[in-house]
């Protein structure tokens, strides 16, 4: 049970003074108890002399009027019985007299044990019901007689009562006095204590200003000045940290880097606005971005040292790099947290893996154009020799099947010299305002029989007034010349082609060139613009290289998405601005 202030003011005091005046009336008590049982004993042991007196005198006389022994002991029975008295005959063995406690006899018995050499004293016996009980004996040697009587004296015996009577009665008084001192001190304190918690209890709510007035001179005054003081220093403090904590979650808000916080378990605590645009979700729901910040968290925790990657996530079939730094922090349980900042980097790194695509395949073209000049001149010579040796062995008809297999890999070599030659060969790139309708169109046009004969449906989708592109026309041509032809490769038993073109901002639009074919397998997804990657054993892998080449060249951008049955390439070109 909890105590009110009250209580644990008055508790203290009662027992300072209760305690005392208890022990006083105890002590008082009990040493008027000894005193009415010493004299009570007293008494006994004076009956017991004077009895023993009177029966040496009746055995004198009985022994000059010549009486024999039994008729003594007859008289000496017959006192104990007039007298109301017990007694033990030695000789005998045997109890005479008035026996009113059968316990007494048993008594005896252990008193005779110490009696050798005594001819009185006393024998204390259990109490019973709050008293105290003696057994007091006197021993008469003419007549080996002992003499006992009972002494018993309870607690509560009525004449204690009467001689304490004014002890007990000043021992109330002083208690009620005490009570009623005790009530009024712990009231005047207790009251401006109260008061005082109440105060504190307010300003643990958050009402740091509130009202109450306790005038006093004493400490209590002393102390509700100070909490009067501390309510006006705490309010100050608070609108400083409140101006700090905005200006910090408007820091946190608008920052271009995504926060996210968690507790000792990994647990999020916070996030802001950014971390969500980030993560594409608010924290409470699962995302791949999130799961990898949520490993990176528990792994700082166990390794308990900062860390800083940048993290290639795959979210939605969308490639994506996160660049991760996280720092360990002490939360309010003095429990280790993590601090997780992060920034979206993906644009920024797909640049970069442009700028590398673009600056290996210009190495890469300045090498296959050395290469393809060294090695068309000797092709040149053999396709002469052999077209030579043809004429002169044409009444041989042996030997021509084997030459028409050396002239047909002759041109086979020439042909993939001329494409080497293609993909090194660097022309201006003459930009102008292209309407990417009649690009798409004329790439189309180009390719109708193939289309025909391969049982492919061909369709665009396209909004009205689509602005320009900013490009090389003949690049674009070229472009979707060799899309369409790929796609075409991969659909051997039919399907459909499709351009869908859209507005992907203000600035640029998408083309989406989708095909219905085999697909392309995961582990190829990222090496199909690489040079001389090709799953056709015909082709030679430069067809998709010059896409990429030349999608740079006009500033753009190429993607490619594929699952089984359904291949996308994203384009993103410029739009020419209107001035």
């Amino acid at each position: 049970m909890r105590l009110g202030i009250e209580n644990k003011i008055m508790l203290p005091f009662l027992l300072l003074v209760i305690i005392p005046v208890l022990s006083v009336g105890v002590v008082s008590y009990l040493g008027s108890f000894n005193h009415l049982l010493n004299n009570e004993k007293k008494l006994s042991a004076n009956e017991l002399n004077n009895a023993a007196f009177a029966l040496d005198n009746l055995y004198q006389i009985g022994i000059d009027n010549g009486l024999s022994p039994e008729d003594l002991r007859f008289k000496t029975t017959e006192f104990l019985y007039e007298k109301n008295m017990a007694g033990f005959f030695l000789d005998t063995g045997r109890f005479e007299g008035v026996i009113e406690d059968p316990e007494l006899e048993k008594a005896l018995l252990v008193a005779m044990q110490d009696m050798p050499g005594r001819f009185e004293g006393e024998l204390a016996l259990p109490g019973r019901d709050f008293s105290r009980r003696f057994l007091v004996y006197k021993l008469v040697p003419r007549q080996n007689l002992v003499l006992f009587k009972p002494v018993q004296m309870d607690y509560l015996a009525p004449p204690l009562f009467e001689i304490q009577k004014y002890t007990i009665l000043v021992a109330l008084v002083g208690v009620i006095l005490a009570v009623e001192l005790t009530i009024l001190i712990a009231h005047s304190l207790s009251r401006p204590i109260r008061g005082l918690a109440d105060v504190c209890r307010e300003i643990g709510k958050g009402n740091l200003a509130p009202r109450f007035e306790i005038k006093r001179n004493d400490e209590i005054g002393i102390l509700a000045e100070s909490i009067r003081d501390m309510s006006v220093k705490l309010d100050e403090k608070k609108q400083q940290l409140l101006k700090v904590q905005r200006l910090n979650e408007e820091i946190l808000q608008h920052t271009t880097t995504g926060i996210l916080t968690t507790d000792h378990t990994g647990r999020v605590v916070a996030v802001n606005d950014t971390a969500k645009d980030i993560m594409r979700c608010d924290g409470a729901s699962n995302s791949p971005v999130l799961d990898e910040l949520l490993n990176l968290a528990v792994l700082t925790l166990e390794y308990g040292k900062p860390l800083h990657v940048i993290k290639q996530v795959e979210d939605n079939q969308d490639r994506r790099y996160i660049e991760v730094n996280t720092a360990l922090f002490d939360d309010e349980m003095d429990q280790k947290g993590v601090v997780v900042s992060f920034q979206d980097v993906t644009r920024k790194r797909k640049i970069e893996e442009r700028i590398e695509t673009i600056n290996r395949l210009t190495s890469l073209g300045e090498l296959a154009a050395g290469l393809a000049h060294e090695i068309r001149n000797p092709l040149a010579g053999m396709k002469t020799s052999c077209q030579v040796l043809a004429a002169r062995l044409k009444d041989n008809q042996q030997y021509l099947p084997l030459l028409e297999g050396v002239q047909a890999e002759i041109n086979r070599l020439g042909n993939l010299v001329t494409d080497l030659l293609g993909f090194a060969r660097t022309t201006p790139t003459r930009i102008t305002a292209v309407d990417i309708q009649e690009v798409v169109y004329n790439a189309k046009f180009l390719l109708d029989k193939q289309l025909a004969n391969g049982n492919i449906a061909f369709s665009v989708q396209t909004p009205t007034n689509l602005p320009p592109v900013k490009a090389d026309k003949d690049h674009l041509r070229q472009i979707f010349l060799n899309l369409f032809m790929n796609a075409v490769k991969f659909m051997p038993n039919g399907g459909t082609l499709e351009v869908k073109i859209e507005p992907s901002d203000s600035k640029s639009l998408c083309i989406k060139v989708t095909d219905t074919g085999v697909g392309i397998a995961p582990g190829n997804l990222y090496k199909i613009f690489n040079p001389f990657f090709s799953t056709d054993p015909r082709g030679t892998g430069l067809g998709l290289s010059v896409v990429q080449k030349l999608v740079a060249e006009n500033e753009g951008t190429i993607d490619v998405e594929s699952e089984p049955g359904r291949t996308t390439f994203t384009i993103q070109l410029p739009v020419m601005g209107r001035g």
